[in-house]
This record gives structure tokens, sequence and C-alpha cells, in this order.
């Protein structure tokens, strides 16, 4: 497993002259994955500069081709031993590999999947930069292998951001492109200026091969495979496979034609003559043979990514061996039991600093209410007579009864503050009677009890005066109304 950047490259499932691909997943923020396709360039091609520049300026010109028969290039990412192509993930296997699988494709399965990669190669001739220009973009390495088709039945073009890199090598590194010239236009291995019909004649040899079920080219010198392309004639299809239609034989000279000028002008040409002569299978067909084709290999693949998404980056270590699985916790449970187990560690000292706390306070604030009248008396308190003998009899029997009363002894304020629990406790409990209270008293010598300062009582109202009489007879003889019951 190799990290660049933020791309997390897996196992390795294809390998060529040029690069290896492997399964791959893009990481991005808020947890985003993306499972994609990495083609990891070798080293002996990064480490040269022209190449490179000449690689990346292509495949910055190839993101102008958007179509659903042309796989997306994603991001080219340049490091310093590193080059990756990133593209978009297609579930399937390359049209090369399928036709060797030992399934064959029917002639109508060949038509579609034909017919598709000559769209994605038509929208790529016709692509135009921003400004509307023509960008004159041709493959240059149309091939089985640079076709993929999907398990949804659909087929895509592979490599425009590669295509001329390949075709500048073949001139500089002797058999680099071997296995790739049986693909190429007469004119190509001329090093004649390259056009759209260098596309449409290497379709063509993709087609027969496919039809036919063999190789088009079978010698085994490079040096006779490029005299035969330069100077014969490519044997028809239907003298190799009779059941083939006989329109098959001149739809596949119009598509080899050594001279271009005799070829199908345009690939969207080529692919309406091709559904024409051999209408094309639906895709769910295409699908079916891509399933049966593909086997166990595409089923585990399928399985791999189907882990890869489930699990994301984190779990890319599970996949490949490095760690063992833990299939009860993911990535996201694991810092959450984490969490939860370090909150646990901490319950029993957090209480018992909480309870430490709340006794302390309690502590410090009822000696500081035990001690405020000695420390300092409040006016109501400093109006008390401390010469008197008993302050526990009140002209009002509810006042004296609601009220408690705190004996403090004359020792020091260490002894006051430790018994003002007990004390606290006394003055929760409802007063019986002042009798009864002033037996509980400690029997040892006291000062005089003090009152804790109490809000103001009102007044006691005057007794009312007896108006059974309500006037007298004065000393001049005259009646009169007592003021008290007018």
């Amino acid at each position: 497993m190799t990290t660049v950047g933020r791309y997390t490259l897996l196992e390795e499932f294809a390998v060529g002259g040029m690069a290896s691909v492997h399964l791959g997943v893009m990481s991005g923020a808020a947890g985003f994955n993306r499972v994609v396709a990495v083609k990891r360039l070798h080293r002996q091609f990064v480490s040269d500069p022209s190449f490179v520049a000449m690689l990346m300026d292509e495949a910055r010109v190839s993101q102008r081709v958007r179509h659903p028969n042309v796989a997306q290039l994603i991001d080219v990412v340049r490091e310093t031993d590193e080059l990756l192509l990133v593209m978009e993930y297609l579930h399937g296997e390359s049209f090369a590999r399928l036709c060797r699988s030992g399934v064959p494709p029917t002639p109508a399965v060949v038509s579609a999947v034909i017919g598709q990669m000559l769209h994605g190669l038509g929208a790529a001739h016709e692509a135009t930069a921003a400004s509307g220009e023509p960008l004159h973009l041709v493959h240059r390495d149309v091939s089985p292998q640079n076709l993929l088709v999907g398990a949804d039945g659909h087929a895509r073009v592979l490599d425009f951001g590669i295509a001329h890199a390949q075709g500048r090598l073949q001139t500089t590194r002797e058999g680099h492109l071997k296995g790739k010239i049986p693909y190429m236009a007469p004119e190509q291995i001329r090093n004649e200026p390259a056009t759209p019909r260098l596309d449409i004649y290497a379709a063509g040899v993709v087609l027969w091969e496919a039809l036919v079920g063999r190789r088009l080219y079978t010698t085994d010198s490079e040096a006779s495979l490029v005299l035969e392309i330069v100077t014969k004639t490519p044997p028809s299809p239907r003298s190799v496979r009779p059941d083939l239609p006989p329109a098959a034989d001149d739809l596949l000279a119009a598509a080899l034609a050594p001279d271009p000028n005799n070829r199908f002008q345009t690939a969207e040409a080529f692919a309406n003559a091709l559904h024409h002569v051999i209408p094309p299978a639906s895709a769910r067909e295409v699908s079916a043979w891509v399933r049966a084709a593909g086997g166990e290999e595409l089923q585990r693949r399928t399985n791999r990514v189907r882990q890869i998404e489930m699990q994301g980056v984190a779990a890319t270590d599970v996949i490949s061996g490095k760690h063992p699985p833990m299939p009860e916790l993911a990535s996201g449970q694991m810092s959450l039991a984490s969490s939860v187990a370090g909150g646990r560690r901490n319950n029993a000292l957090f209480w018992a600093l909480l309870v430490g706390a709340l006794v302390g306070t309690g502590a410090a604030v009822g000696l500081f209410f035990f001690r405020q009248p000695h420390a300092n008396k409040s006016p109501a308190a400093a109006t008390l007579p401390e010469s008197s003998a008993e302050l526990t009899t009140e002209p009002s029997t509810k006042r004296a009864t609601t009220e408690p009363l705190i004996a403090v002894t004359p020792s020091s304020e260490a002894t006051a503050a430790a018994t003002a629990t007990a004390t606290a406790s006394a003055a929760l409990a409802p007063a019986q009677s002042s009798g009864s209270r002033a037996t509980s008293q400690p029997s040892q010598p006291t000062r005089p009890a003090t009152r804790l300062p109490t809000t103001t009582q009102p007044p006691t109202a005057a007794p009312k005066p007896d108006c059974t009489q309500r006037w007298v007879v004065g000393a001049d003889g005259v009646k009169r109304f007592r003021k008290e019951c007018l």
C-alpha cells in the first residue's frame, strides 16, 4: 500500500509496458472517500522530464473529451519519483482479456462494443478548446487493451492522456510498443501526420479480430509485421469465418484500406455502417457476456471494491492484510469506544472531587455565619443588653417559639466551629416551648444566649377597651361619650 498525496494505492490488477494499474482510494474532507483506478507510470519514464511534460500536456487536452463512452481522467499527480494518472473506476474488464477468457462474444455483442468505442473516438476527434477551436485530438493507441467493457454493458475508451506519449516512445525506445504495432495504420508506421483515420484503422483491426476470433497479423517477427502492414491488404473476415453477414467484408475493407482517403472519414460513419450490417446487442446482453467472461476475477474485484467502500481509507490496512480485521468496531466506533472508556476511568475521581468541594463549601459557609455575631455585630444585635441573665422570655409566645437560640461557650473560636454542626441540626427541628428549650441548655457556665439577627417583628396590637359603658358623667354633671368607644 502506497500513499501519494490524497490517494492511497492498493493492489495492482493490470500492468503494461508503461504503467501498472491499481485500485485506489481518493480521500477528502469530512470523511469523503471514492474508489478510483490509478495508472502508475514506471520509474524509468518518470525520470524523463521531456516525457513527463508531454504526458501532462496531453492529459490536460484530453480533459476536453466528455462522453459516456470515454473514461474520465480525474487528476494528474506529479511528485519526485511518482507520476499518477487518476481515472474514474469502471467496474469491468478490458476487451482484450474478455476475448481471451474462453467465452467468445456473439457478433451482436461485438457490434455493440465496437460501436460504442467508435462513438467515444468520434467525441474525441470533435473535441474543442474553451475558445471553440478544434483540438484535432487523435488517440493513436486504439487497441483491445485500451477498451474497457463494464459490467453495466457499456464500453469506454481509455488512455487518451497517454496515447501521444506512447507514439513518441516508439521512436526512442526500441521494442517498447511490441504488441501494439499490429493496430497501427500504415501512415502511422511511416510517421506521417496523425489524423482521425489512424484511429479508424485501429478500430477496424479490433473489430476484425473480435468477429473472427484470432489475431489479424500472426507473424512473430517485428520487421515482417511492419512490412506486411505497409504493403499488403488485410484478408476479408468471411474468408476465416464464413457465417458472418456478406456485407461484413465490405465493411472491413472500408475500415482497413491502406490509403486513408479510401477509409471511413469519421468514426460516426463507421459506427452507423457497422450497426446496419450487424445489429448491436442490448446493454443487458453485453452485461451478461461480461459477467460470464469476467468469471471469478471480476467477482473477486467486486468484493474488494465493496469492502473498500464500506470501510473507507482506514480499512485499507485490513484489506491488504497488514492488520487483523476488527469486525465489531469500525474506525468511528473505535474512537467513540476510546472516549467512553476514558470517561469511565475518570468518573470516580470526578465525583470524589465534586463531593469534597461541596462539603468544604458548606463547612466554610456555616463557619462564616456562626462566627459573624462575635466578629462584627449587626445593629440589631448591638442593642441587646449583654448583662441580661435570661433572654429567652419574650412578650410574644409565638416569637419565642419560632426563633432558635444558639448558646456559645466562652471557649476559643475553634471550639465554636466544632459545635456548629450539632447546633445547626438542633435549629432545623421545630422548637416545642421556651421552657423545654431552657432545660436543653448546657449545664456548664455559659455566656448569655445571643439571638441571630432576624427581621424586625411587627408591633403587638394594644388590647381593646371595655365599652360596656360607652359614656361617663363629668364633675359638672354633663354626660360625655368615651373617645376610645366612638
